[in-house]
């Protein structure tokens, strides 16, 4: 671009606002509206890559949650702290930042991706409204680009009009949650009644306090689901705050006064419509429970270890347990209830499951590929 317009020139940027702010106004779904706003908005002023990240405001970080870029390093580019980025600093403050060369900026995160894919000058703005940050959304060129008044007074208004629509889209998806709620809550329900009927099937050596103990942990599972989507992001759920929520749960109600075992969570995170969100809860509240019940029936101390990984488009969840190893007589014919609930369930994700020894001790595996669609 030049740095200075003609008057023509500026008309057109603030047409393309207006054109780019009707199309994704009509839209009552945020993902869309993210995935238009960032295609159309490098359409029409000609940008390489164009990006929109959403303020998680809990844990404070900002997640990709839209790009037109192709390349799949990009699409997964992890979360960023307020505190360690430029991104972050314009939250803060609440003022677009522009750098002149993000190959070469020394506050810039992610040179070596930035290079490969030819990235040069960027301009991030804050998605805000009311003066309430909700993201930020980053432009970059393909060369050094010096953005003009004109071209960033463009930008803003476009920003304004974009934080408005995602507003509107969350205000849409909590109506919808509401008028959706009796329907997932009669769902959970019958998830719940086909647990205790599965519980009172097995022929039982087990104390009946125990069972409804068990019964108990399951539905506890459940209503941690509910409390995520009662949160910021209500049409989707994060792996890493199930896992979160699931270990302080376990820690206080199953981990015994005299045992000491911690829990580590490591890896990427990943987002998941609430149907597969409560899926992946039931199987990493198994996993969990065998792992302190089982593999520390004899060890008091140890590590319970969960890592997300993300390979492509499928998410691995590995739970790693250092306590007591698999008995040597240990097969399918001697799976208990939890294992039969996860192999079900991980049916039920279109997944896979995997459980046996390693050398740190016991590890379970859960591959799936997240659904965008409820």
């Amino acid at each position: 671009f030049s740095s200075a317009y003609s008057h023509g020139e500026e008309a057109n940027r603030f047409g393309a606002v207006t054109q780019v702010a009707q199309t994704f106004s009509s839209s009552p779904y945020l993902e869309e509206i993210l995935q238009l706003l960032v295609t159309m908005t490098a359409q029409q002023f000609g940008y390489k890559v164009v990006t929109v990240r959403l303020l998680d405001s809990r844990r404070e970080e900002l997640i990709l949650r839209a790009t037109q870029a192709t390349n799949r390093a990009y699409q997964n580019k992890r979360a960023i702290k307020l505190n360690e980025s430029i991104a972050g600093r314009v939250i803060t403050e609440m003022q677009p930042s522009i750098v002149a060369d993000v190959q070469d900026d020394p506050e810039y995160v992610g040179h070596d991706l930035a290079q490969e894919q030819g990235l040069r000058s960027m301009i991030c703005l804050p998605l805000s409204i009311q003066n309430r940050a909700v993201g930020v959304i980053s432009c970059y060129s393909g060369e050094v680009h010096d953005f003009s008044d004109d071209e960033v007074a463009a930008l803003e208004a476009l920003a304004r009009q974009a934080a408005v629509s995602i507003e509107h889209a969350r205000l849409q998806v909590r109506r919808t949650l509401m008028q959706e709620m009796h329907h997932r809550v009669k769902n959970n329900l019958q998830q719940v009644a086909s647990l205790l009927r599965l519980e009172m099937s097995q022929d039982h050596a087990q104390d009946p306090k125990q069972a409804l103990s068990d019964s108990l942990g399951r539905i506890l599972a459940i209503a941690s689901v509910h409390e995520l989507l009662s949160r910021d992001d209500l049409d989707l759920v994060s792996i890493k705050s199930i896992a979160e929520n699931l270990t302080a749960l376990i820690q206080q109600s199953v981990v015994g006064p005299t045992q000491k075992i911690q829990f580590q969570i490591t890896g990427g995170d990943g987002y998941l419509n609430t149907t597969q969100a409560t899926q992946v809860t039931l199987v990493l509240n198994e996993l969990i429970h065998n792992a302190v019940e089982h593999g520390f029936a004899e060890a008091d101390e140890g590590l319970i270890h969960i890592s997300i990984g993300i390979d492509r488009d499928e998410i691995i969840l590995q739970v790693v347990n250092t306590g007591d190893p698999l008995p040597d007589d240990f097969g399918p014919e001697s799976e208990g209830l939890g294992l039969q609930i996860i192999q079900s369930l991980s049916r039920g994700l279109g997944g896979t499951f995997q459980l046996g020894s390693v050398d740190e001790g016991t590890q379970a595996i859960l591959r799936f590929t997240p659904s965008s669609a409820e």
